[in-house]
């Protein structure tokens, strides 16, 4: 193989990965929060979903709130909140705000536990529990959900406290949310 035909074949390979990455930034929809605190984060959200930031002033946590095109199916909620940048979170800490922020749920769960989870992430750490409403009505009337993931994020100086709110027919939008929360990064510092 010679020079000329390596090139030829890299160049192919390059805009194949190309072309593969472009797919997906098109199905998708992209929020800044410009929270309270030292980092400006950015959230990508299925291009389906509606979604707002609700921050009524700069003293205010902003919150993030997204639907599924069907919100009986599923509807995110993210609270973004800074890090006090002396004080680092190590993992065990993370984990018991997790478990903290968890514990409404435990009482009225089928699952009388906070059973946490690693949530998968290139840009940060986080941890969540799963939690089932065993006295929901099936079906599930409009504006109730079964089922609940609750946890922490956190990036850089920023955590994100989020809650999923599901029903059985939204598990896989559950898997997009909790894509989307693990994706969450910093783009700047203020």
């Amino acid at each position: 193989m010679d020079s000329n035909e390596t090139g030829r074949i890299l160049i192919a390979c390059l805009l194949l990965g190309l072309l593969s990455c472009s797919g997906s930034k098109d199905d998708q929809q992209t929020f800044r929060i410009d929270g309270t605190g030292h980092d400006i984060c950015e959230v990508q959200l299925p291009k389906a979903w509606t979604a707002k930031v609700i921050q009524p002033h700069a003293q205010v946590l902003p919150v993030l709130e997204a639907s599924a095109a069907d919100s009986s199916a599923l509807t995110l909620k993210m609270t973004f909140f800074p890090i006090n940048p002396e004080k680092v979170l190590t993992s065990d800490e993370l984990k018991e705000l997790a478990r903290k922020g968890c514990a409404e749920y435990v009482e009225g769960s089928a699952e009388k536990n906070v059973d946490l989870v690693s949530l998968e992430s290139k840009t940060g750490e986080g941890y969540y529990a799963n939690f089932t409403d065993p006295s929901a009505a099936n079906p599930v009337p409009a504006g109730q959900y079964a089922r609940i993931s609750s946890g922490v994020f956190r990036t850089s100086q920023t955590s994100v406290l989020f809650t999923i709110y599901f029903n059985t027919p939204g598990i896989e939008l559950q898997k997009k949310a909790l894509e989307s929360v693990g994706r969450i990064r910093k783009v700047e510092s203020k």
